[in-house]
C-alpha cells in the first residue's frame, strides 16, 4: 500500500477531482466548490465537512492506512464512478436526451 501512498489526491476544485477519479485516485477533499458533486462521499472517495482541518485529514489518512480493504475499495470505485458518470460521453449523452425532450416538448 506504501508505493499507492502518492495516489492519494487531496481536491479542492472540480477539475482536479475529476482527474483524481479518472486516474483511480482515492480523493480526501472537503465538501467546497462543487467537488462533492464529483466525490461520493464513501464511494470514489472522502468527502470531509468544509471546514475540516489537517487533523481531520490526518484521522483519514491513517483510517485508510489501517484498513486496506476499504482503501482498495475506493480505489476500485474512482475508476467505475468516472465510467458511470463522469465523463464527457455520458455528460454529452445527458445533454443529447435534454435538447431532445425539450425539442419534442416544443420548448426549442
Amino acid at each position: 500500500m506504501l508505493r499507492h501512498l502518492d495516489e492519494t489526491a487531496a481536491a479542492d476544485r472540480i477539475d482536479r477531482a475529476l482527474e483524481s477519479v479518472y486516474r483511480e485516485r482515492k480523493t480526501l477533499t472537503r465538501d467546497v466548490g462543487g467537488v462533492a458533486d464529483v466525490v461520493h462521499d464513501g464511494a470514489n472517495g472522502i468527502v470531509l465537512p468544509e471546514n475540516a482541518d489537517a487533523s481531520q485529514f490526518a484521522a483519514e489518512i491513517e483510517a485508510l492506512w489501517n484498513d486496506p480493504k476499504r482503501y482498495e475499495e475506493l480505489r476500485a470505485s474512482a475508476r467505475r464512478e468516472y465510467e458511470a458518470r463522469l465523463n464527457w460521453d455520458v455528460w454529452a449523452s445527458k445533454i443529447a436526451e435534454l435538447v431532445n425532450r425539450l425539442e419534442a416538448e416544443g420548448r426549442i
